[in-house]
């Protein structure tokens, strides 16, 4: 029983230490960037994540790194890999279906933005892309629906406006 004991203390004083290594790769990471090197920035936030650090924000970091580079793919992998418990995991999920939707992979950009429209009805950016997404589909009432939804959660949206000029343009050639 006392080898149980000691290996567990063992085991909690090898996990502090893995999480002020995770937490000091992650600072090391922030510097980095600070100073232009992402090269080493990249390198100090993998190694927080492989220590332990897996963190919505490491890996917005990372992806944001990535999308700069012009490397759309890693970045994707990135935003998809932030932790569904981390306050970024929604931010993470918009630009998964953003790149989705500019990949014209409409019914999983319009599934995503769903998703985050369920968890918060009154993201305006979310409804306005889905929106967008609904008119690449033509699906032109679910279109109006979202760019209502819009309006009603930011009076005045410039965006949701035109959205809906838009439809209206479209129904009056869809008629003739």
């Amino acid at each position: 029983i006392r080898n149980v004991a000691a290996a567990m203390k063992l085991s909690e004083k090898n996990e502090k230490i893995r999480d002020y290594l995770s937490n000091l790769y992650q600072l090391r990471g922030l510097q980095e960037l600070k100073n232009k090197e992402t090269d080493n920035a990249i390198q100090a936030f993998s190694k927080a994540i492989e220590l332990g650090g897996d963190t919505g924000e490491v890996r917005m970091a990372l992806a944001a790194i990535y999308v700069r580079e012009g490397n759309s793919e890693k970045a994707l992998e990135e935003y998809q890999a932030v932790p569904g418990t981390s306050s970024a995991y929604l931010q993470a999920q918009m630009k998964v279906a953003e790149y989705q939707l500019r990949k014209g992979n409409l019914f999983v950009a319009k599934a995503i933005f769903s998703a985050i429209v369920l968890h918060d009805p009154k993201n305006t950016h979310a409804l306005l892309l889905r929106a967008l997404t609904y008119e690449k589909l033509k699906k032109y009432d679910a279109a109006g629906s979202d760019y209502r939804l819009a309006l009603k959660a930011a009076p005045g949206n410039r965006d949701a406006e035109e959205g809906l000029q838009r439809l209206a343009r479209v129904k009056i050639l869809i008629v003739k």
